[in-house]
């Protein structure tokens, strides 16, 4: 997958999706505290999640400067937390998705350390060669 920088700098996204078992929700909720340790890590911006009204699903989006401080993130830190959280035994399955930041629509102030109250990530399946014309009207909105 390619990234294509419109303004400002590029992020990486960590989307996670795990199936809870419905009786084991408190305790993952729980074990998902052994995660705030990732704050120090190198390149990690935030993090939010919650429970997915529809599936219930827990959802968790974390955002990262860029994909090389994930990959340290992955090898330096992730089984161990994984591991004393014993976070697995607590869900049934579970999808990772790594998303890139491929069009920021202009705004006040763009940066990742904002205060914003507000974050769209929109997942569309494109025709060849339509991105300028699925684009050109999200900027004109924006603007």
């Amino acid at each position: 997958m390619q990234t294509v920088r419109f303004k400002g700098n590029a992020m990486e996204f960590k989307f996670i999706r795990c199936s809870v078992t419905p009786s084991l929700r408190g305790e993952f909720s729980r074990a998902q505290e052994a995660w705030n340790v990732t704050a120090n890590s190198d390149g990690f911006l935030n993090q939010c999640g919650g429970w997915d009204a529809k599936t219930g699903d827990a959802v968790v989006l974390s955002s990262w400067t860029d994909s090389t401080s994930i990959s340290k993130f992955m090898q330096k830190c992730h089984d161990k937390i994984e591991e004393t959280s014993k976070q697995r035994e607590t869900y049934k399955n579970c999808s990772i998705s790594y998303l890139h930041d491929v069009l920021q629509i202009p705004a006040h102030d763009a940066s990742p350390q904002s205060d914003a109250e507000l974050i769209r990530i929109a997942f569309c399946d494109l025709r060849r060669n339509s991105t300028k014309r699925c684009e050109n009207p999200l900027i004109r909105c924006m603007n």
